[in-house]
């Protein structure tokens, strides 16, 4: 999975200075998927360069790239509001789109596996929009949204800023519990699901009050709430990201004192492999929050 991505975003300094940290490792991830269908070689993977620009007198948010690599939807509000509208730049045209149906959201994105839907959270509920800004319509209602991911079955799993991780249809529903807390850990929070390649296992980081029992997880669809594994994969304040080159080995990206480091992970037994090597310097990622 040798994937080497650069990126350049431009828009307020606070938010340019994080979406260019995220991008790189945003584009690393999506890295795999362009190289399946560019890579002259399987030793030789594409190096994927973007810049995009804040519309004229608006802010950066926060941004998600599609699971094709052709498009990266992003956040974008006036300076000084406290929510944003929905933007997507295809890279195709090299033009950034407002999908004003969308209205005012908050500052978090995801897409649906086959990239034609984006999901985001506005008015206490979880949202999804075609990508041509039509097909709008309500997934579920939520009041303490913390992340969330769209699996290849169909599902959307939301984490919380206040309990375990919720999973509904895609399709709109009511949510149901997929991971509870753990009293004894003095768990407080679930957040931000990441999808391992088998499209049934996730990432996603438990919180706790004693720091030294938070950490990142491996959790499934199909175990019930009680059943989920107890053991932590990794001691992070950060979630990871997942990359998965075609020949299937999988590596999971974080940073580490302000480096962008990948690790292999094997699937089979969820362990790390090996040491973590450097692949970026100064790179800042936002914390995981806890809520207390």
């Amino acid at each position: 999975s040798n994937v080497t991505a650069t990126s350049t975003v431009t828009g307020s300094r606070t938010s340019a200075r994080w979406i260019a940290a995220a991008a790189l490792a945003g584009a690393l991830l999506a890295g795999g998927a362009v190289w399946l269908f560019r890579a002259p070689s399987p030793s030789v993977a594409p190096v994927m360069r973007f810049s995009v620009s804040a519309p004229e007198g608006l802010r950066l948010g926060r941004f998600a790239l599609s699971p094709d690599g052709r498009s990266v939807a992003f956040a974008a509000a006036a300076e000084g509001a406290g929510l944003f509208e929905l933007w997507v730049h295809s890279f195709e045209t090299g033009q950034s789109r407002h999908l004003e149906r969308a209205g005012q959201i908050t500052n978090s994105l995801f897409w649906s596996p086959d990239a034609r839907f984006i999901g985001f959270v506005a008015g206490s509920a979880i949202r999804r929009i075609a990508v041509d800004g039509t097909d709008l319509q309500s997934v579920t209602p939520i009041d303490d949204y913390n992340g969330a991911v769209w699996t290849p079955d169909g599902t959307i799993i939301s984490g919380r800023a206040r309990g375990g991780l919720l999973k509904v249809p895609a399709s709109g529903g009511m949510p149901v519990a997929l991971t509870e807390l753990d009293a004894a850990r003095d768990e407080t929070n679930h957040t931000g699901p990441v999808m391992l390649p088998d499209g049934r296992r996730f990432l996603y980081f438990r919180a706790s009050r004693n720091p030294e029992r938070s950490g990142v997880f491996v959790g499934s669809l199909d175990a019930a709430p009680a059943a989920q594994s107890a053991r932590p994969v990794m001691g992070l304040r950060t979630l990871p990201l997942v990359s998965s080159s075609p020949d299937g080995v999988v590596h999971l990206l974080f940073v580490r004192e302000g480096m962008l480091m990948a690790q292999e992970f094997d699937t089979s037994s969820v362990t790390l492999l090996g040491s973590a090597s450097a692949i970026a310097e100064r790179v800042a990622f936002p914390q995981v929050s806890v809520a207390g």
